[in-house]
């Protein structure tokens, strides 16, 4: 049998879904069980579909440095907000960064890890959801013989509707059970 083992990596801890321009934040866990303390940049990946926001201790939009210890984990959080109804990609990357300011470890360049992460998250739309249904029984052979006939639903949207949230579905089925 064969044992494998990631000393350095990466996991992201977020909800299973957020409403569009909720303010998001992602915790991005790194682990380190090298036997040595590594200097570590982490950053979310910037996108068209969600913008990242400042906050101070960050050293650019959306990154954050900091000295890992061994045989440990740390935690950054960095705060998004999705633009975008659907399912959104959230990139983050991790690597040890020998580029790093403070002191961290014996200073061994020859070290280089990185992981990255691709996780996604439902981004669905703000305000309430409110359906309208319509139903209809229809028999041939009363649209036959005239003695039912076929209807017609004029389906509007009403103009209060949150943008991009509006759909609608036909559901047709030639089972009386099956209702």
């Amino acid at each position: 049998s064969i044992i494998t083992f990631t000393p350095f990596f990466l996991d992201l801890t977020f909800p299973p879904t957020v409403k569009r321009g909720e303010i998001l934040p992602v915790k991005m866990s790194i682990f380190n069980y090298l036997n040595q303390p590594i200097p570590v940049t982490v950053q979310v990946e910037e996108s068209s579909e969600y913008d990242i926001l400042e906050e101070p201790g960050q050293q650019g939009l959306g990154k954050q440095s900091s000295c890992l210890p061994a045989q440990d984990k740390v935690v950054r959080t960095v705060r998004i907000k999705p633009g975008v109804i659907g399912e959104v990609n959230i990139t983050v990357t991790a690597f040890v960064d020998h580029q790093f300011s403070g002191a961290c470890g014996s200073g061994d360049t020859s070290i280089t890890r990185r992981d990255a992460l691709i996780k996604p998250i439902k981004v669905e739309a703000e305000g309430f959801l409110r359906e309208k249904t319509w139903t209809k029984y229809i028999c041939t052979e009363d649209v036959k013989t005239g003695d039912d006939s076929l209807e017609q639903w004029e389906l509007q949207t009403p103009s209060h509707i949150v943008e991009g949230s509006d759909r609608a579905w036909v559901t047709a089925v030639g089972d009386l059970l099956a209702l």
